[in-house]
């Protein structure tokens, strides 16, 4: 069986997946439910014992589900196509819609494999964004540990004997000392005060500012926040040219592919798209309605729908903000660890010097 044969009626007895109501699968699940059977498809090995070997395999049970009622429906006699129509409701709306497209075109084959790369975009760079911060936080927090280890044990001590001995202490020393006393006596204090305050901002963040305010809000954070702006423009460019290409309505499309990128704002966006194509304007002249239009956007797209190449065009303006969200990215890499490595050496530094300076006194005094 492959994914390239066409679509057919066959009816078939009702598969009990259908009917359970496991949950419609999000769009990292579709994503990676459509991986697998593309990779699947690619090795022709039998689809039914593959896709419920694959099952057995994964946590998500919306996964299984999907996988094991895909393979019964297949093994019943329904082409893949059929079957992906069938289950499409399982599946977040645009990806529903791809689907549909994808058969009755019969490029579903096409759709699927590019679907992978373009949905997984954005994760994947968010993914790359977490490995970049994780051995700097890695490293903060043993350092931070460490600093603990020292207020309570070693500067604590070496106070005391500085003190008993009359030695002068420089004024970074004395400074090491009063971190290290407000840390004892009032750390654990400051960091529940810390807890507290971030506690009630999230709980403020989930209640009472809307969907699109905590994206404002998400995208404004340093470093991280135009990194997700431009990958989640490339997602939604790269979505309306796939469904374009799948022979879908244009206005349909730019909403579909607002409701398949992880953007309140970019989904309402798209609606406003929509109705603006409805009333007969082309697509470039529709994106004055939006207020935050990336530079360049409407150059790449004016004209194109005259030329018949909107697709390619679409599809070159979010290989270019996919460019520059890599870009982000790495900027934002070399930015964390260049400060990283500042912070430890300063803070290392800071301490030793602070520790190594009234031992010269201390020795010379003895030694006299």
């Amino acid at each position: 069986m492959s994914i390239h044969e066409e679509a057919e009626p066959v009816a078939t007895p009702e598969v009990p997946w259908v009917t359970q109501r496991v949950g419609r699968a999000t769009v990292v699940e579709s994503a990676e439910f459509v991986e697998h059977l593309v990779t699947l498809t690619r090795t022709g090995l039998p689809l039914p014992s593959g896709l419920r070997a694959l099952a057995s395999e994964l946590p998500s049970k919306r996964l299984r589900h999907a996988l094991v009622a895909t393979a019964d429906r297949i093994e019943l006699g329904t082409s893949l196509d059929a079957a992906m129509i069938e289950l499409a409701d399982r599946f977040p709306v645009h990806l529903r819609g791809l689907i549909v497209a994808g058969a009755e075109s019969g490029k579903l084959a096409d759709v699927l494999g590019q679907y992978v790369r373009y949905a997984s975009l954005g994760e994947n760079l968010r993914r790359r964004f977490r490995l970049v911060i994780a051995y700097p936080a890695f490293l903060v927090c043993v350092l931070g540990a460490l600093y603990l280890f020292l207020c309570h044990s070693i500067v604590q001590a070496f106070e005391f004997i500085l003190k008993d001995f009359g030695i002068n202490i420089p004024a970074i020393t004395s400074a090491l000392f009063l971190l290290a006393r407000v840390t004892r006596e009032r750390g654990l204090g400051l960091l529940i005060a810390v807890a507290v305050i971030g506690g009630i901002g999230l709980v403020s963040a989930r209640f009472l500012a809307g969907p699109i305010d905590r994206r404002r809000i998400i995208l404004g954070i340093p470093l991280y926040g135009p990194m997700l702006r431009w990958s989640v423009l490339a997602e939604y460019c790269h979505m309306v040219g796939l469904l374009v290409e799948s022979e879908m309505p244009l206005p349909e499309a730019l909403e579909l592919a607002g409701q398949g990128v992880n953007d309140p704002a970019l989904a309402k966006t798209g609606m406003e798209l929509r109705r603006s194509v409805e009333h007969g304007r082309t697509l470039s002249e529709s994106l004055v309605l939006w207020p935050s239009c990336p530079a360049g956007l409407r150059e790449v797209l004016d004209g194109s729908e005259d030329r018949g190449d909107l697709s390619p065009s679409l599809h070159m303006a979010g290989d270019m903000f996919e460019a520059r969200a890599q870009a982000q990215a790495s900027f934002a890499s070399t930015l964390i660890a260049v400060f990283t490595v500042l912070f430890v050496v300063w803070g290392i530094g800071f301490v030793i010097t602070a520790l190594y300076m009234p031992m010269i006194n201390l020795i010379s005094r003895l030694s006299g």
